[in-house]
């Protein structure tokens, strides 16, 4: 993945989490709607020995519970 990539994929994360704050709010008093959590793990690239490893970049996922 090119540094552009790592970048993109950082604000794409960030759009997720923003999203996910969004509608938790705005569906906080709908019976049965499930509350959003984001969570992030990093993507590394795989290098050989003794070579540049840019960064790989971030994933983000989307984890309901349900509300009360």
């Amino acid at each position: 993945m090119s540094i552009f990539g790592a970048a993109v994929s950082g604000m794409n994360a960030e759009t997720n989490w923003l999203s996910t704050i969004a509608q938790n709010i705005a569906n906080s008093n709908t019976t049965g709607y499930k509350t959003g959590a984001a969570e992030f793990a990093s993507l590394i690239d795989q290098a050989s020995a003794g070579s540049y490893q840019a960064g790989g970049g971030v994933v983000a996922s989307i984890a309901l519970t349900l509300s009360a």
